[in-house]
């Protein structure tokens, strides 16, 4: 069974929290990625993933540029697990709320 050592030493309400959320956030990005592929079809699927990678090559370009990458894995590895859960809560939601406003215009 897979486990991060990290989230092991927790206590057991703290351990539940994280891996619900966790599976939620994974849960909602592939409702979302679907979503988007029942409205939009296979164009907007890879409109969807090209966009998500040049948001990303932007962010990891900017981390490089302003010489932040020490700081942001010092960020990373200074998160706690309830921390890491607040934080996929956050994007779970915005995940969900996305998901909705894109299924209201889909079509059967």
């Amino acid at each position: 069974m897979f486990a991060l050592e990290w989230v092991v030493g927790q206590a057991w309400f703290l351990q539940m929290f994280f891996y619900f959320v966790l599976m939620m956030f994974l849960f909602l990005l592939g409702f979302w990625s679907a979503t988007v592929y029942k409205r939009w079809q296979a164009t907007g699927t890879l409109i969807m993933c090209i966009a998500i990678t040049v948001l990303l090559l932007a962010a990891a370009a900017l981390l490089t540029w302003q010489d932040r990458w020490p700081a942001s894995g010092t960020w990373v590895a200074s998160l706690t697990p309830a921390t890491t859960g607040l934080l996929a809560l956050v994007l779970s939601a915005l995940l969900g709320v996305g998901a909705l406003l894109t299924l209201r215009r889909a079509t059967p």
